[in-house]
């Protein structure tokens, strides 16, 4: 599989995030992108340095935790700030992709991410395999997350715990436009 997006893909992408807050890339994530592998995988992507340890933390959990991530299924997106995962399975606009078991997974990487990231799957045109910055990339919250230990790979935390659950919520109702 390509991890080139057709033309038709990539206008549903940005027609899904039309009236959502547009993130401004500015000289943070204004360097080249760097390659990446996601770990556990050996599909790599190319990410802004600032981006790269809480997108890779979620492409990580989404490979071991809800669908397993091939060579080829993996797109940047937003110059290194976003990334779609297995496009193929998971097309612009397709609903219903994903087993409530694994939505309430992604809900819990996206508290593990410290909602710094937004999931493509709460956008107008959904977009199951989408993971992208909710915050510039000079956030200091990115380098917090980081510093704190929010990257570290181990045994990944139970996403029904309830103070977990909750916290997914609450982000889900701070996210969803």
């Amino acid at each position: 599989m390509s991890a080139r997006l057709s033309r038709r893909t990539l206008l549903v992408l940005m027609a899904g995030s039309a009236g959502t807050t547009m993130i401004d890339i500015g000289p943070a994530a204004a360097a080249a992108p760097v390659t990446y592998r996601i770990e556990g995988s050996d599909a790599t992507v190319a990410l802004a340095a600032a981006a790269a340890p809480v997108l890779l933390y979620a492409a990580r959990r989404f490979h071991y935790e809800v669908d397993p991530i091939r060579p080829g299924e993996v797109a940047p997106l937003f110059g290194g700030t976003g990334v779609l995962l297995r496009p193929g399975a998971y097309p612009a606009g397709a609903t219903d992709v994903l087993f409530p078991a694994q939505v309430l997974v992604i809900r819990d990487i996206l508290v593990g991410c410290g909602g710094l990231v937004r999931w493509g799957g709460d956008d107008r045109t959904p977009s199951a395999g989408l993971f992208r910055l909710d915050v510039r990339p000079g956030d200091p919250r990115l380098a917090a997350w980081h510093a704190a230990g929010g990257s570290t790979p181990g045994s990944s935390p139970d996403p029904l715990q309830p103070s977990r659950r909750t916290a997914a919520r609450n982000l889900k109702n701070r996210q969803t436009r």
